[in-house]
């Protein structure tokens, strides 16, 4: 099939040039070549290729850009949700608490039992967590660039980092609740 260039206004002809140094210092030594092939040849827009690959990635980048956001929130949110959780739960038993210690239980024994009570729900949590990335995989797959859905390390690096947070989280009411004279507390009530 021949086509004639003359007849085509509306394609436009790509020329990449490899070179040393900055780009725009190549600018002048690539309008003289190509002055020479074809003076009547317009240069409309000059611009290096990694301007041209930043605004192709321009979409993608908002969009990582923006997930990542909302990774941040769903993290900050996930933190003060487990937190509340705990801290109550905590307060539920604290008279439990009180006389456990009061009979003699070590407060680190009692912090271990509501630690290992916290530490059951994030695991239930962070296994049904997992399970549905990995079920969502195809629907991330198009999002990623250079890194597989199901790569280990990912994966491993957000489960301790969630699991990380949401045990922390469980640690400081449970220690709050320790810290507590039951003697004194028991009194009180």
């Amino acid at each position: 099939m021949f086509e004639n260039r003359d007849q085509d206004w509306g394609r436009d002809v790509w020329v990449v040039v490899r070179g040393e140094g900055e780009a725009n210092s190549l600018v002048p030594a690539l309008k003289a070549v190509m002055a020479e092939l074809d003076p009547l040849m317009p240069l409309a827009r000059l611009r290096s290729l990694r301007d041209v690959w930043s605004t192709s990635m321009e979409r993608e980048s908002f969009i990582l850009t923006l997930l990542g956001i909302f990774g941040v929130v769903a993290l900050l949110l996930a933190s003060v949700g487990v937190y509340g959780v705990t801290a109550q739960a905590a307060r539920r038993r604290t008279q439990e608490i009180e006389i456990r210690m009061a009979l003699g239980a070590a407060a680190p024994d009692v912090l271990r039992m509501m630690l290992r009570h916290g530490v059951v729900v994030i695991g239930c949590g962070l296994g049904v967590g997992l399970i549905a990335s990995l079920a969502s995989t195809r629907v991330l797959a198009t999002f990623l660039y250079g890194v597989e859905p199901t790569d280990p390390v990912t994966l491993a690096s957000m489960v301790l980092l969630l699991g990380g947070v949401a045990l922390l989280a469980c640690y400081v009411p449970a220690r709050r609740a320790t810290a507590v004279d039951p003697v004194t507390s028991l009194k009180a009530d």
